[in-house]
């Protein structure tokens, strides 16, 4: 896999890794907040940016269950960045300093320390999926996204339907139990994807360019 700014060129078939620092488009880095309840990041790759018919289409989810979130979304100015203001407890808010330089460089308090802070993340594109990947140009965009688990959607119907039964523990079977009493419930729905609706979605990459070669087909350059 190479990059050229946000464009990825892959091979067919390739197992690869994109890492990426994201950021606000004023130019500071994303802060979670505390309340958001299933926060995930979405990677869609498309075989085009308009929809038609049979189109190639991929998302892959990436729980940001793990990540720091903070009750604070604003990052803080700060004069000094050894230890946080007054009455701030960990996880607060994010801490900002301006260098020498004019350049901002934040900071969050973890209870013991001040340290570095930067909202990273790293997907892995498997042989899976990329295998099926033909040799043209695709899209892929990135979205932060928050909203109602697809299990919790699944289980308030089949709880309606089905009010004296113990419930399945898992997607699929919520699924299929309720398609055999009344389908039209959960029609166009795709119990496979973690999220049923969003409660917040926010673009961190527009559609950008994915371009894919066979291994022979482009040995040393691209375009």
């Amino acid at each position: 896999m190479r990059t050229l700014g946000t464009t990825l060129i892959v091979n067919r078939g390739e197992t690869f890794s994109l890492t990426r620092k994201a950021f606000n488009f004023d130019g500071t880095p994303i802060i979670l907040s505390n309340n958001l309840i299933n926060p995930y990041l979405v990677i869609t790759v498309s075989s085009t940016n308009y929809p038609q018919e049979g189109k190639y289409v991929k998302k892959i989810w990436y729980s940001l269950s793990e990540y720091s979130k903070f009750a604070s979304t604003e990052p803080y100015l700060v004069i000094q960045i050894d230890t946080p203001p007054d009455g701030d407890v960990a996880y607060q808010r994010v801490y900002y300093i301006v260098d020498d330089d004019g350049e901002k460089q934040y900071y969050y308090y973890d209870g013991t320390s001040m340290l570095e802070y930067y909202f990273e993340f790293t997907v892995q594109f498997l042989n899976d999926y990329t295998k099926d990947w033909v040799e043209q140009e695709y899209s892929y965009s990135v979205v932060l996204c928050d909203g109602t688990r697809m299990y919790d959607f699944l289980l308030g119907i089949y709880v309606n339907l089905y009010p004296t039964e113990v419930p399945p523990t898992n997607n699929t079977q919520l699924y299929l139990e309720i398609c055999k009493t009344n389908p039209d419930l959960v029609k166009n729905v795709n119990y496979t994807s973690p999220l049923s609706s969003f409660s917040m979605f926010k673009i961190l990459l527009n559609p950008s360019r994915l371009l894919v070669y066979s291994n022979k087909s482009n040995p040393g350059g691209y375009q």
